[in-house]
């Protein structure tokens, strides 16, 4: 994922990046203000996210920092800001802005934040079958097959509807390659939320299996139902 951080605080520079980086969402590209940022894109730059501070030490801020994303990438946009006054908020509505976090912020802000945006939308780089290994062979395996993901030492336990199959990887990796219908919601699982038979307080149950959730990830999942 190719992220962007638009912030001429040093020290909040480095600690989102270690946020990020302790998430595997990899190392942000860092600029202090537009003409950086602008410099960069003019290079062939292009980003999947940018965090953008609204108050930078220079004439355009961040509001305009987000306009020129804005005109020239695909780029999903939060204001990760201090300010929270009508005129700023206005702004930014102008934009159509995808998120807005005010600071003093937790690692938990950023990392809910990514999570509802589905950023492997943009990146493309979910979807399809991917192959697993069946004795000596390989397999393709759809992802809409899939129920949920366990994670084991350093392997991953794939269920299905018929079987389990174990594959050497993370569940990182896992997140990557499967589409924006998984959810990671909790450290050991990635379940298919199109196979959620029923949400607990700390739960959900896929067949007759009961998962942990955590309280962010299950915030997540209750966005992505329509509550009647």
């Amino acid at each position: 994922m190719r992220i962007l951080v638009v912030e001429d605080d040093v020290l909040v520079q480095t600690v989102l990046a270690e946020i990020l980086q302790e998430g595997a969402y990899g190392t942000p590209v860092c600029t202090a203000g537009y003409e950086e940022t602008e410099r960069l894109l003019d290079e062939g730059a292009d980003f999947d996210l940018a965090f953008l501070d609204i108050q930078l030490e220079s004439a355009l801020d961040g509001v305009d920092v987000a306009g020129m994303l804005r005109a020239r990438t695909q780029a999903k946009i939060v204001f990760l800001t201090s300010l929270s006054d009508e005129r700023t908020v206005k702004r930014a509505k102008n934009l159509a802005i995808d998120g807005y976090i005010v600071k003093p912020f937790k690692p938990a802000d950023i990392t809910t934040c990514i999570a509802l945006l589905d950023l492997r939308e943009v990146t493309g780089s979910a979807g399809g079958d991917f192959l697993v290994r069946d004795g000596n062979d390989y397999m393709p395996l759809a992802p809409e097959s899939v129920l949920y993901v366990e994670a084991a030492d350093n392997y991953a336990h794939v269920y299905t509807a018929v079987r389990r199959y174990t594959i050497n990887t993370t569940m990182k990796r896992m997140e990557l390659m499967l589409p924006a219908h998984f959810l990671r919601v909790h450290r050991s699982f990635i379940i298919n939320t199109q196979q959620v038979n029923r949400v607990g307080n700390n739960y959900v149950l896929i067949g007759e299996r009961e998962i942990p959730v955590n309280e962010e990830a299950r915030k997540v999942l209750m966005n992505r139902f329509r509550k009647l």
